[in-house]
């Protein structure tokens, strides 16, 4: 709740409220961790593996770094903030871990907590569509504010959408699983995130949401599956999904002014090829090869942080090539990505899962594989807020939970 409301006042310090926000986190997670560190051993080999791969992350950090000097990168104050990121991401996992390891309640719990997260965030864009939104300047940008593209409480449209998509990808999971009543705040989230109007994750989302999910469900029921007994109300949900989707699509279509720039991007790209925003990513993509392609250490380690060289990178594939090579992909996003993945297919394909506990593992699975999608066209984990929500869900991916007495 403090990493996704707490307010970052950007209307009084502009793009400082990373120092605010990460800077509490920082504080909280290290206070915690180090309460907690005599009892605390990481269990698991994945849950091992990401660890190690968050302490090399942070060691490239710091030889990019040094190459971008030795290339003539002029370092900033801004520049040397960036430091503090891998080590967030270090306390952040080991807070998450050491809470999971003892709580064995953990999916009661973030149930409730995400039921009243939709609330919270649902208030946040009622106020975004019919009030001047002075309130959301502390989390904002006027811009945002002005043209009714919901975003606080994040900075931009795409990180809340990204952050909804979780959210959705949850409630629809929980109306598979559960109960079909909440496929009403699924439908909430897929309103929200329309109204993001953001492009990047609105087409991927609304793409790849339901075959993801149905793979999601294979997993778990694969070996009734292979006998050939499907449960009707499996069926049955395919059926509404079905419906759902269709139902966005005519929705979107009949209120086309209040979705002018979402629709306008697909338009252009159906009429005449141009790929608008897409083609600045490309460019940075480009511009990225083009400055690291000089000598092998700039292709491994990249420029370091180099906000003199380019400040705003829109992908994460530019971020990482660019500031820290391939060697910060690999350990960065790349080693934690997989072993999450794998983690939660096997705790989605094993017997022994609760079935409380399937909502939430789907969900973060079909989310993150939905993330390389999305990432295309920003960077969502580096973000202020997002990179604390990312990497809960990394440590909750990695860490199994011990079973009820």
């Amino acid at each position: 709740m403090v990493a996704i409301f707490l307010p970052g006042f950007r209307n009084v310090i502009g793009n400082a409220e990373v120092a605010v926000v990460n800077g509490t986190l920082l504080f909280l997670c290290l206070i915690y961790t180090f309460h907690s560190y005599r009892n605390h051993n990481v269990s698991g080999t994945l849950s091992s593996i990401v660890l190690l791969s968050l302490f090399l992350y942070f060691i490239i950090v710091s030889f990019s770094s040094v190459n971008g000097i030795l290339y003539g990168v002029q370092v900033s104050l801004r520049d040397i903030f960036e430091f503090h990121k891998p080590a967030l991401y270090i306390l952040i996992f080991l807070s998450v871990h050491r809470i999971l390891q003892y709580d064995v309640f953990f999916s009661d719990k973030i149930h409730r907590i995400l039921k009243v997260t939709l609330v919270i965030v649902t208030i946040f864009s009622v106020i975004h569509i019919f009030s001047s939104g002075s309130i959301l300047s502390v989390y904002t940008k006027d811009h945002n504010i002005d043209t009714k593209r919901l975003s606080a409480p994040f900075v931009n449209p795409y990180d809340f959408a990204f952050f909804l998509s979780f959210l959705a990808s949850y409630f629809l999971a929980l109306g598979v699983s559960k109960s079909k009543k909440y496929l009403l705040p699924f439908l909430l989230c897929l309103l929200l995130i329309s109204l993001t109007q953001s492009r990047s994750v609105f087409f991927p989302f609304v793409g790849l949401i339901f075959p993801f999910l149905f793979f999601t469900v294979f997993l778990a029921n694969y070996r009734r599956f292979l006998r050939l007994k499907v449960e009707k109300h499996l069926l049955s949900l395919v059926f509404i999904l079905t419906c759902l989707a269709v139902s966005v699509f005519f929705y979107i279509s009949a209120n086309y002014e209040q979705y002018a720039y979402l629709i306008s991007g697909l338009l252009n790209i159906l009429e005449s090829g141009s790929l608008g925003s897409a083609e600045t990513r490309i460019e940075q993509f480009q511009l990225a090869v083009r400055f690291i392609k000089d000598s092998p250490a700039t292709i491994l380690f990249g420029l370091g942080p180099a906000k003199s060289v380019m400040e705003h990178l829109e992908s994460m594939y530019s971020f990482y090539l660019f500031r820290y090579g391939l060697f910060g992909f690999f350990f960065g996003f790349l080693i934690p990505y997989i072993c999450s993945v794998s983690a939660l297919i096997r705790k989605i394909c094993g017997e022994g899962i609760r079935a409380e506990e399937f909502p939430l593992n789907a969900s973060i699975l079909v989310f993150l594989m939905m993330v390389p999608f999305f990432s295309i066209g920003n960077n969502f984990n580096e973000q202020v807020r997002l990179s604390f929500f990312y990497m809960t869900l990394i440590a909750c991916s990695v860490t199994f939970l011990k079973p009820k007495k």
